[in-house]
This record gives C-alpha cells, structure tokens and sequence, in this order.
C-alpha cells in the first residue's frame, strides 16, 4: 500500500561488487622504468596503482582510467626507483559512481630494477684518469688503477658507474 504519497517499504537495489583484477605481467624496462600489467574487471572505472619496497607499506603513485590495463611507473623524485632494489605493485580497481573500491592482490608482483649496459667504443688511460668512449651516449673520465685493456663493461645505474674487470670477472665503482 502507498501511504502518503510513497512506498513506506521503500526499494532496495544490489550494487555488483567489483572483482580483483588478475596481475599479469611486471618487467623492469629501464633503470628507471617499471611496467605491470593486469586484466580488466567489471565495474571498475578507475583502477589505483601501488608499489612498496620490502618491509614497507603500498604507496599510491597513479590513478588511470578503466580502458588502462597497464602502467609504466618512472622514476621520480616523489616516487623513486633505485637501481638492484626490488619493488612489488599492485592494481585496485575503484568504481566512482558507487564510491566502492574493490579488492587487491595483496601480494602483487616483484621485480628488481635493473642497471643499464653501456656499450664501449674506446676506453684510454692518461695520469690515473681513465677515459671511456660510448657509442650513443657522453664520454666518462674518472680515476682509477685500471688499465684500459682490462675494461670491457661498464654498468649505469641512477647516475653511478661500475666498471667490469676482464681479469677478476667482477664489477667495481670507480672513484668519481
């Protein structure tokens, strides 16, 4: 019966739930670039991107729309990458009509960010300063007790060189 001019009982509406979006690809692209991938889910019209390093807690870095199913987070100043430091996201899907947001998978996926090679053209030695062409990026001069002959590899990693020695296998950091 309407009483009064409205339905005393009232109407009751079900909002569907928003799922957990399946993880499903990270990679470190960069020493500064990270990719992860998911799958898309009903009802999300945001999805949120977090990352942590271990024994932190998730911080939010990006906020993209629901057509989105994967983010490249780049280093930043407010949300930085550091080199050999492993890093774990995870996607949350938010529906902006209900104001819900749906669940996570609170493990995410890890990777490691990762140096970058640079490939040598010449490498000279000149009073303990050693001075190494690349091909495609600036020259870099810098001491050390190396001779030339014996370096064959060098490592970029957030503005900080490692040199490969031929003779020990290993890579050392050079005095800048």
């Amino acid at each position: 019966k309407v009483a009064g001019g409205y339905d005393a009982t009232g109407l009751s509406a079900v909002i569907p739930a928003i799922s957990t979006p399946r993880l499903t690809g990270i990679k470190a692209a960069a020493y500064n670039k990270i990719t992860i991938n998911w799958t898309k889910v009903a009802n999300a019209t945001n999805y949120r991107i977090y990352y942590k390093i271990p024994g932190d807690s998730w911080k939010g870095i990006a906020t993209v729309g629901s057509n989105v199913t994967s983010y490249t987070h780049t280093s930043s100043e407010k949300y930085p990458i550091r080199c050999a430091q492993k890093y774990t996201y995870t996607v949350r899907p938010y529906n902006n009509r209900t104001k819900k947001w749906g669940s996570y998978d609170t493990e995410g996926l890890t990777t490691n960010a990762v140096p970058s090679t640079v490939e040598l053209k010449d490498a000279k030695i000149n009073s303990g300063i050693l001075h190494l062409t690349q091909f495609g990026n600036q020259d870099i001069d810098f001491e050390t007790s190396l001779q030339p002959d014996r370096v064959i590899g060098v490592l970029f990693c957030q503005r900080q060189f490692e040199i490969f020695d031929k003779n020990t296998g290993k890579f050392s950091v050079p005095v800048i």
